[in-house]
């Protein structure tokens, strides 16, 4: 499971739709589409009832995309202390007596 399957899932759950979610990733549709599949066969379960160009989240998908959604804000936290670190420790510089 990569970030981007986990992006993916938050955006197709939190627009409803395969190809409203590739608009909104700059993906296209059969992207999306593809990474889901790979997702849904990566973990053995399938996350989404597929039903006449429709998709409806099992109870699986709704429980993974919590978890995505914790997972992809400890990341964007990480990512923000890291590059926002000041520089701390011990700064020792020599000279010579001249």
């Amino acid at each position: 499971m990569e970030m981007t399957d986990l992006r993916t899932l938050v955006s197709v759950m939190e627009t409803g739709s395969i190809t409203a979610a590739a608009k909104a990733l700059n993906r296209v549709p059969s992207g999306v589409t593809m990474r889901i599949l790979q997702l849904e066969e990566s973990l053995g379960v399938q996350l989404f009832l597929r039903e006449k160009k429709r998709l409806y989240p099992t109870d699986k998908a709704h429980t993974l995309h919590q978890y995505a959604l914790r997972i992809l804000a400890l990341t964007e936290e990480a990512e923000s202390r890291v590059r926002g670190m000041a520089p701390g420790g011990k700064f020792r510089i020599g000279a010579l007596e001249s």
